[in-house]
């Protein structure tokens, strides 16, 4: 039978999973990847960037004593009284099973992480687009114009990433 096509928004989906994963299961990496989480998912109203959200803002908060690690176990135990601690315990649980290391996880993250990013800037970039083929202005041209170029330019960085 043939495979169902994945939506974009289940890819999405997976995507975001992924990083709430890692981060819940290497939370050092929280403070490594503050301005991707701050850029992709603080302040939106995605019940998975709510959970990313927090997982980072508990992950990245001050350790009482310097130095110290936040580790998996210690963040599970801290988010005890947050409405989704079942669904975390589950997916780290998961992730725990797979047994991911750090250096691994750091690579899963950016990939989730830049692959978000296009995706956004794509959107940003066809809106643009639209909004000048309604009015054709120069400032709407300029808009569209820079949303192009930061996509083009996120896009250049895949394209010399890849082996």
């Amino acid at each position: 039978a043939p495979m169902a096509r994945r939506t974009p928004h289940a890819e999405v989906e997976d995507l975001k999973r992924r990083i709430l994963q890692q981060l819940l299961t290497h939370p050092a990496l929280a403070r490594e990847f503050s301005p991707a989480v701050t850029e992709e998912h603080v302040g939106r109203d995605d019940p998975i960037d709510r959970e990313i959200a927090e997982v980072w803002t508990v992950a990245t908060a001050p350790e009482p004593s310097a130095g110290a690690v936040m580790t998996h176990g210690a963040l599970l135990e801290v988010m005890q009284d947050s409405p989704f601690i079942d669904d975390y315990r589950v997916l780290a649980a998961q992730e725990m099973e797979m047994d991911t290391d750090v250096e691994t996880a750091r690579q899963v993250l950016d990939e989730a992480f830049h692959k978000l990013r296009l995706r956004r800037l794509a959107q940003e970039r066809s809106e643009r687009l639209a909004e000048f083929e309604q009015e054709q202005s120069p400032e709407r041209l300029n808009a569209y114009r820079a949303a192009d170029l930061a996509y083009t330019q996120a896009r250049g960085r895949s394209m010399e990433t890849r082996p």
